[in-house]
């Protein structure tokens, strides 16, 4: 199911909090080892791959308050 445009970002974090806890958990407590099926480790790697391409562009991103946006019109 995808995330309604107003609710993304805030949906997305939650999920990847979560995804934050496992690692964290297979890092302390599991010797860095994290068992995942064929899929999920594809989906892992991809998943890299996208935040790192996140960072990158949101390095380039100046996020402008709704409210100031508003006042100006």
């Amino acid at each position: 199911m995808s995330n309604m445009s107003y609710c993304m970002f805030e949906n997305t974090s939650n999920d990847v909090s979560q995804l934050l806890s496992v690692l964290d958990e297979a890092v302390n407590y599991k010797n860095g080892q994290l068992k995942l099926s064929d899929r999920e480790t594809i989906a892992f790697q991809a998943l890299r791959t996208m935040c790192e391409e996140f960072i990158s562009l949101s390095d380039e991103v100046v996020l402008v308050d709704e409210i100031e946006e508003n006042e100006e019109e």
